[in-house]
């Protein structure tokens, strides 16, 4: 079962998309990241904390290394997992997960009717966040 997004899901959003993304994400340590621009290999980088310091800005620590989270955040994107792709859909637009657009539609008759179809859980809720971004 797929865990979290990967790379590829991110190649087609747009650079607003991609903004409201960053605005949306919570860093936590555990986060897995990848550089934002498509003409860097996308490496993977995993959050080991986050935490405010002296200076009274967020850091995150990455491979035994401090820095600033705004840098990060304009320099990466998160790979959703479900949990944290739930979250923002809790907290931003819910709705979209009980109305019937993810899964089913209606047709002339009022019987539901099979609009999309995914074999991942993961694949149908970055559907959702998409919309919201």
């Amino acid at each position: 079962m797929k865990q979290r997004i990967e790379p590829a899901d991110l190649e087609g959003l747009t650079d607003a998309q991609k903004d409201r993304l960053r605005e949306l994400w919570e860093p936590q340590e555990g986060n897995i990241i990848t550089p934002a621009s498509p003409f860097i290999v996308p490496t993977i980088r995993v959050i080991g904390g986050v935490d405010k310091t002296f200076d009274g800005e967020d850091h995150i620590l990455i491979r035994d290394k401090w820095f600033l989270l705004r840098e990060i955040k304009n320099r990466y994107l998160p790979l959703l997992s479900i949990g944290q792709m739930i979250k923002i859909l809790g907290d931003h637009w819910y709705e979209k997960i009980l109305t019937a657009e993810i899964g089913y539609g209606e047709d002339n008759y009022g019987e539901p009717t099979i609009e999309h179809y995914y074999d991942e859980l993961c694949d149908a809720l970055w559907l959702a966040v998409k919309e919201i971004l």
